[in-house]
């Protein structure tokens, strides 16, 4: 993401948390208050990301992102304590909440089942730092289904789930080997 960019999400951002916080009645200059002090957007900036498998299994590319979400709900609190209003408390901090939301609905990408199972059986031979071959990842899928680990999987597209992992940059691969690159979170629906 280059500057230019990172400009344009930002004024994204600022435009739903303004329509978001006068549907529901909420004073529209907090979510200013959040993007210029809980919430950065960093232009070309590498970090490892996040892949939640589960019912919908996603990758969330958050690495030009940084929400600060402890200071961000502490100064909800005192936002509300000084509008003397304690019943929207809950509101103001789903506002704050909204914003970390608004990132990962514009940054997430849904892996479909055979990608879930690549990155599933990635992540259960560490294959962060040391890698794998394709064909010790085709041994672990096999593994997993004689397990029961894995309900469904269709050898046959291995090829092109790494592919499509590859050019969605969830994993890389050098001298043979498959690195995952995102850190992934819960397992497989099961």
């Amino acid at each position: 993401m280059n500057r230019t960019q990172a400009m344009e999400l930002d004024g994204q951002i600022r435009k739903h948390l303004e329509e978001y916080s006068l549907q529901n009645g909420l004073n529209p200059t907090f979510g200013n208050t959040i993007m210029d002090k809980y919430l950065e957007i960093i232009p070309d900036t590498a970090k490892r990301e996040m892949i939640f498998l589960g019912d919908k299994s996603a990758s969330y590319k958050l690495g030009n992102i940084r929400l600060d979400i402890k200071s961000g709900l502490v100064a909800v609190m005192e936002f509300v304590a000084s509008l003397s209003k304690p019943e929207t408390v809950f509101q103001y901090a789903q506002l704050m909440i909204i914003s970390a939301l608004c990132i990962g609905a514009i940054t997430e990408k849904e892996l479909d089942q055979d990608s879930a199972v690549v990155v599933y059986a990635l992540h259960k031979q560490n294959a962060y730092a040391t890698g794998i071959t394709l064909e010790q990842l085709k041994n672990e899928i096999e593994r997993m289904i004689a397990d029961y680990q894995v309900e469904e999987f269709e050898m046959e597209k291995l090829d092109k789930s790494v592919s499509n992992l590859l050019k969605w940059k969830i994993i890389d691969i050098d001298e043979e080997k498959i690195y995952l690159k995102e850190i992934v979170w819960g397992k497989l629906k099961e």
